[in-house]
């Protein structure tokens, strides 16, 4: 080993030791036939998708991370590792199995090992190739087929128009909840209440002086009050009209032919039948008397209209609390179905949407019906077993040569 290197001792070195070469190619070579033979017989489907650059249409989420993302030109790198990474592609496996259920053999439908059997990989112009393995070639064309629906639908629910249509599907269902809420908190109000009819609705006197249910039943209260009160104040202001009147005929010592006892005739005075032309005609003239009744009338009359004019200031205050609720509840309800108007537009906007923009992910080509085994690959495995061989023999040969003396 101390001579100046030759090539030409190395090769006559080779050529001495043909033999042992000769062996070690052999033994990798029936190796490699072994494990060829032993190596299960597999199909690969090979399905081409696109990844176009993202186009600047109207985005329903506009801010800066949005568009940010929506600025990145190529995004195959997200979309590979949705089925790369552990966890999500197992998670997309799963679907897989329950897209394909009893097509898929029973070792396949472990979501671990169906994850193993799909491969991707980038090519040059945006192309994304999707490969996957199985027993036979027409179930490998229908999983890689079955991958890459998968795989678009679910690029599109993150990074496409299909999250948009998510989020607003999930606000939708919110939102109606919301209304419905809002419809029975309104609906069991306006029942307790009454406050369904309409203020200011048609209302007719019935011939027992009652109102028709026209108006909520509050607010008939209210017109009744009021016309009490009217009737009341009427008769008060006449019994004042006539006792001003007496007193003046007293003054003059008139009798009761000056006076005008026509002003009794109001419907409340002759209903209560308390001072009457027939009650005035029995005092025979009896100023004093009329005058003595009159207090009496207008005192009752008085302490009546004082309660009347309580019990509306209360009906009307309960009354402007209850609208006021009613209000409130309505505008509620009002805003709920705005909301769910809106978002139902959004929703529907969106498959128009999808179909302008198109989907993060596209397939151009699916998978065909595999034409040959990709596995056991005859022509790989013994090329590689007869550089392997032959790399073998001769370094076996000059390791043996480097350790014996004299080379």
């Amino acid at each position: 080993m101390e001579q100046e290197f030759s090539l030409s001792q190395y090769l006559a070195v080779l050529r001495r030791r043909w033999r042992m070469i000769a062996i070690t190619l052999a033994i990798t070579l029936g190796a490699a036939i072994v494990f060829s033979l032993l190596q299960p017989i597999s199909y690969e489907g090979e399905a081409v998708l696109t990844a176009p650059p993202p186009k600047y249409t109207w985005r329903l989420d506009n801010n800066i991370q949005t568009v940010t993302e929506d600025l990145r030109l190529d995004r195959r790198g997200d979309y590979t590792v949705l089925i790369t990474d552990k966890t999500l592609g197992q998670a997309l496996a799963r679907t897989v199995i329950e897209t394909m259920g009893d097509e898929l053999p029973p070792d396949l439908r472990d979501p671990q090992l169906l994850r193993r059997a799909v491969n991707v990989k980038n090519g040059q112009s945006r192309l994304v190739y999707l490969n996957a393995t199985a027993p036979t070639a027409e179930l490998a064309q229908k999983l890689t087929n079955a991958w890459a629906a998968v795989w678009i639908d679910e690029t599109d629910a993150r990074y496409g128009q299909g999250a948009d249509k998510l989020k607003f599907a999930g606000e939708l269902a919110q939102a109606q909840a919301h209304l419905d809420t809002a419809g029975q908190a309104l609906e069991a109000f306006q029942s307790r209440t009454g406050m369904a009819l309409q203020m200011g609705s048609f209302m007719a006197a019935l011939d027992n002086g009652s109102l028709a249910a026209g108006l909520p039943l509050l607010q008939q209260q209210l017109v009744l009050n009021n016309s009490d009160l009217a009737d009341y104040r009427l008769a008060l202001s006449r019994i004042s009209l006539l006792e001003d009147q007496a007193r003046a005929a007293q003054a003059n010592a008139a009798g009761f032919e000056t006076l005008p006892l026509e002003v009794l005739d109001t419907p409340m005075l002759v209903a209560r039948g308390v001072l009457t032309r027939a009650r005035v005609a029995a005092m025979h003239g009896d100023l004093a008397q009329l005058l003595a009744a009159s207090d009496v009338e207008k005192q009752a009359l008085s302490d009546t209209v004082a309660r009347l004019e309580t019990e509306t200031t209360a009906i009307q205050t309960e009354l402007a609390g209850l609208l006021q609720k009613q209000d409130r509840l309505t505008n509620d309800y009002n805003l709920a179905q705005e909301a769910v108007s809106a978002l139902q537009r959004k929703v529907t906007e969106i498959p128009i949407q999808q179909e302008v923009a198109g989907t993060p992910l596209m397939l151009m080509h699916p998978s065909g019906l595999p034409g040959k085994p990709a596995t056991p690959d005859w022509l790989m495995n013994l090329a590689a077993a007869f550089l392997l061989g032959l790399l073998g023999g001769v370094m076996i040969v000059m390791g043996t040569e480097y350790l014996r003396p004299g080379l």
